[in-house]
């Protein structure tokens, strides 16, 4: 969901996000254009799963190890999406359920946590009426 929304303390990880979805969005129009009607293309866009992502560091080369102490908004970020990762409902072995299903009807976007789509809606009405952004995390938020 981070290539649809682009939440606080997550710039680089949601630039990536983003640009696998504009990749993807693309390669569906240009088979289309291509005539390759014969090849699908889906999206997916999970929400929290519980995986190995918050200690992805474990996986960095030694060389490229990051000695610098992190910074507090790292800190804050790393505590949010442990928690949010570890709140997860959904597993891997439903999100893969939910992605063949989604080829076998040749959807493109495959969405885990549809609750989320209306952080989406908002992000979508912000830029429709040239709004500053809203934290797409203010509708989980108590007001």
């Amino acid at each position: 969901m981070a290539g649809l929304l682009a939440a606080p303390a997550m710039g680089v990880y949601n630039a990536s996000k983003h640009a696998v979805v504009a990749m993807t969005e693309t390669l569906c129009h240009d088979l289309r254009l291509a005539g390759a009607s014969a090849i699908g293309v889906s999206l997916l866009c999970p929400a929290f799963v519980p995986t190995g992502i918050t200690d992805a560091e474990r996986s960095r080369p030694e060389a490229l190890a990051n000695d610098a102490p992190c910074t507090a908004s790292q800190k804050l970020a790393a505590r949010q999406l442990t928690k949010a990762v570890e709140s997860g409902k959904l597993m891997a072995r439903d999100v893969a359920e939910l992605i063949f299903d989604a080829v076998r009807a040749g959807r493109f976007y495959v969405i885990t946590h549809p609750n989320i789509m209306a952080s989406v809606q908002l992000r979508l009405d912000d830029i429709a009426q040239l709004r500053n952004p809203t934290d797409p995390m203010s509708l989980k938020r108590p007001r």
